[in-house]
């Protein structure tokens, strides 16, 4: 038997939770929201683990892909993509463009072709609604420690589920290829993958810590101070670290807002 809970459902034994709202001009809420879950049987994760079912939990990335289909319609794959869009990325400025903005902080690392194509197609066949189609998160141990892995919903067209197999295809090809450095470089998306796609390569899920932060409400946020950076409103949505590099302060990634409102 599971054990399961949502947003909307009544508190299970062992289980706390703490929310303050606090209200930031007209438009924007910050609500830090804590859950702490304590089993009296923690040592049986393996044979009940522990679901956390997410009710609404989204961001969206403007589609690219109709323009690019047409352009590439006979061979439409990473390299094609990515060339078409080094042909017509200053159609999207700067100032209005989440993707154009992604792929300028990738850009700044100086990678390599294949890498940068590859980073390009998942931004490509990122689906619409993005985690909408996550339905629960399981705790389970293995290798000794607890991972947490998700399950997705059924996509709802068939269309959809077109685009989520390329994009399975891919989580599974990073994760193979780079989570060893990914985790020490970009430890909260590379866990985000391992999640997501972790037992779908073969691997272990993702560390609870790493998404708990993920998923937990930011703190501070606002843009950079200059060049494409000020045209960023969560550019500062970041983990304080000192001199050298290291994190001294951690905070969350999910900026709460009131309906009708949209971070640039």
């Amino acid at each position: 038997m599971v054990r399961r809970f949502g947003s909307n459902e009544s508190e299970l034994p062992g289980m706390r939770r703490r929310r303050e709202v606090t209200a930031i001009g007209d438009r924007q809420l910050r609500i830090p929201f804590m859950i702490m879950y304590s089993s009296p049987d923690a040592n049986d994760f393996a044979a009940k683990p522990l679901v956390v079912e997410a009710g609404v939990l989204s961001w969206c990335l403007e589609n690219f892909g109709a323009g690019t289909a047409v352009s590439v319609r006979e061979n439409f794959d990473r390299a094609n993509a990515f060339q078409c869009w080094e042909e017509r990325k200053e159609e999207f400025p700067l100032q209005s463009s989440k993707l154009r903005r992604v792929h300028e902080s990738l850009a700044q690392y100086y990678l390599p072709q294949f890498a940068a194509e590859k980073a390009f197609w998942g931004y490509l066949n990122a689906p619409p609604g993005g985690c909408c189609l996550l339905g629960s998160l399981n705790f389970q141990v293995e290798e000794a420690e607890v991972r947490v892995t998700a399950c997705r919903r059924p996509s709802p067209t068939e269309a959809l589920e077109a685009q989520m197999a390329i994009i399975d295809e891919l989580c599974v090809e990073v994760l193979m290829q780079d989570r060893f450095l990914g985790e020490r470089f970009a430890p909260s998306s590379m866990n985000f993958l391992a999640m997501t796609h972790g037992h779908a390569a073969g691997q272990k899920g993702a560390d609870p810590q790493k998404i708990a932060k993920l998923l937990s409400a930011a703190e501070t946020w606002g843009p950079g101070d200059s060049g494409w950076t000020q045209y960023d409103e969560t550019w500062t949505c970041t983990d304080e670290k000192d001199w050298l590099g290291r994190t001294v302060r951690e905070q969350g990634r999910v900026i709460w807002h009131k309906p009708g409102f949209e971070l640039t």
